[in-house]
């Protein structure tokens, strides 16, 4: 077991959250936000989901821990599509509400999930049945 490796990736995740969430409010507190700015967030926030929860796919599925591994990829899969829908919602021009599990929930699961024995399943089951009904919400006609 990776147990040494995911304690480490769990503790890496404090201060990429926090800069995660930070970078917005300092560039508007400096009033450098620009469009370009929240654009390039969007997209390197589904870079590093695509990362953490892909790495976390391989790694389970390395260990043939089959369970986790799909609810590790079924979670990267709900994020990029409720993310997609928001996205082409707000291109359109069309209201869509913000869900259950957003990205610093995502965060705060796998901060537990990543480095206590015994609860990465439990915090995977947990962002898979949140995010698929946050994905269902943002679907939803308005």
């Amino acid at each position: 077991m990776l147990r040494g490796q995911f304690l480490l990736a769990g503790l890496l995740l404090i201060p990429a959250g926090l800069f995660d969430i930070l970078d917005g409010a300092v560039a508007r507190l400096r009033g450098e936000e620009s469009r370009w700015g929240a654009f390039l967030d969007s997209v390197l926030d589904r870079v590093a989901d695509v990362i953490l929860f892909g790495c976390l796919f391989w790694s389970l599925a390395g260990q043939d821990l089959r369970l986790e591994a799909a609810l590790a990829l079924l979670t990267l899969v709900i994020a990029l599509c409720v993310s997609h829908v928001r996205a082409e919602a707000e291109a359109a021009g069309v209201r869509v509400t913000e869900g259950y599990f957003q990205r610093l929930e995502r965060y705060v699961a796998m901060m537990i999930g990543l480095p206590i024995p015994g609860a990465l399943l439990p915090a995977l089951a947990v962002l898979t049945v949140l995010g698929a009904v946050t994905w269902r919400s943002a679907c939803g006609r308005p």
